[in-house]
């Protein structure tokens, strides 16, 4: 007897284990007991682990020994949500929300490439004078049909490419690995179009920083002038410093060194004429170079004649003007060993200080302008293979061109 109960025991135990594998797949359920659910077999052993998930979803209905076996799919309990939104409303989302990612889609991505190009300059002369410096679209297409011809299209770069990549360097000074990043160009390619637009532009825009003829001074002379010097010509000699970065080698340092200031500079003497307009620029000299040698050397002094005013600064040696014969010095707030001025000179010497700051704006116009001056590299010092000037000078001429194509900054009335 004890013999049959621990048979049936064993039986039992084994047809348990057979039904716990079985339960895990709903597809093939195999039963532990002949009757009853799944959830009221799940308290025997070996099947504890089973997870509840699965009691939730499948319910199992045993048939007497011989039939078949049927398989039901339960419905999980689910808590019903109540809006007040229709069919229509949500139809109407939908709609907005395809519509919304449709038109961000279309969009291009936010980026500085378009910069390089005209269209994005049409009818916008604020984003024209910030990345160029010139006043309209119009110059600036007029600039551009000038050079076009000269220039060569590549793979890269087109010619409007070209062409903006130099205005907008010099303007706005970005680096040349930030440019290659927006145009997806390499910054070897950068570079090189970079140095012959430059080349390019300082050949064929040089023209319109010249010495003007009399009748051309006369006929546009300000009022202003007219009525304090009459027809004779009045010119504003002053000096400026472009700030270099501190060069390595020992050659450049020796051209660029200062002693009064703490980074190295490059000296200028320029000449502006009574219409507000760049007449001459000399070229980069040590910062311990005077203006008396400087103006001696650029031959700035070959287009004056006697008679011709000429303002200039007090350290600006008289000497020159006399051993040249050229013209009559003005120096303004000077006394010229006198104990005091007459009042006479006091009231014409005031008149020329005022006329010396109106045109002098010209000089802080183009360096607050152009960024490229406020740091410039030692390698614009340097004069390249086959060239006679180093960039830096290039680089001012093409400034002082760019603003006399600008309204001027003197008043005619």
């Amino acid at each position: 007897m004890r013999r049959y109960e621990r048979a049936v025991q064993r039986k039992e135990r084994k047809e348990l284990s057979d039904a716990a594998p079985s339960l895990s797949s709903p597809k093939k359920p195999r039963l532990a007991s002949k009757s009853g659910t799944l959830a009221e077999n799940s308290h025997i052993n070996g099947i504890n682990s089973l997870d509840p998930s699965l009691i939730a979803e499948v319910e199992v209905k045993v048939e007497p020994q011989g039939a078949n076996l049927e398989v039901h799919n339960c419905t999980s309990n689910t808590k019903e949500t109540q809006t007040e939104l229709t069919a229509k409303d949500i139809e109407n989302i939908e709609n907005d929300n395809r519509a919304r990612v449709a038109e961000a889609g279309s969009k291009p991505p936010f980026g500085r490439h378009g910069l390089y190009s005209f269209e994005a300059y049409e009818n916008n002369p604020d984003k024209i004078s910030f990345y160029t410096g010139l006043p309209s679209f119009e110059t600036l297409k007029l600039v551009f049909d000038y050079v076009e011809a000269h220039m060569t299209e590549t793979r890269s770069l087109t010619k409007e490419a070209q062409f903006m990549l130099c205005l907008i360097k010099l303007k706005m000074n970005y680096t040349i690995q930030d440019i290659a990043y927006q145009l997806d160009v390499s910054h070897v390619t950068v570079y090189r179009h970079f140095y012959s637009t430059l080349n390019l532009l300082h050949q064929r825009l040089s023209f319109i920083v010249k010495w003007p003829d009399r009748e051309t001074l006369t006929a546009s002379m300000p009022a202003t002038f007219k009525e304090d010097f009459g027809d004779k010509v009045l010119f504003v000699f002053d000096s400026f410093e472009l700030s270099v970065e501190k060069p390595n080698a020992h050659i450049s340092k020796v051209c660029g060194f200062s002693s009064n200031t703490c980074p190295d500079t490059v000296k200028y003497l320029i000449g502006i004429s009574p219409q507000g307009t760049v007449t001459c620029v000399s070229e980069s000299c040590n910062f311990e170079t005077s203006d008396r040698q400087i103006a001696e050397e650029s031959g700035m002094l070959d287009n004056f004649q006697p008679g011709d005013f000429v303002m200039i600064d007090k350290r600006f040696s008289t000497d020159t003007a006399e051993s040249f014969n050229l013209y009559q010095a003005e120096l303004a707030g000077t006394t010229s060993g006198k104990i005091q001025l007459c009042p006479l000179d006091v009231k014409k010497k005031r008149k020329i200080a005022g006329l010396k700051i109106r045109t002098g704006r010209l000089i802080g116009l183009i360096c607050s302008k152009f960024k490229i001056f406020d740091n410039i590299p030692a390698e614009y010092l340097k004069v390249r293979s086959g060239e006679s000037e180093p960039n830096i000078d290039k680089i001012l001429k093409i400034c002082c061109c760019l603003t006399n194509l600008c309204p001027s900054a003197v008043s005619y009335d």
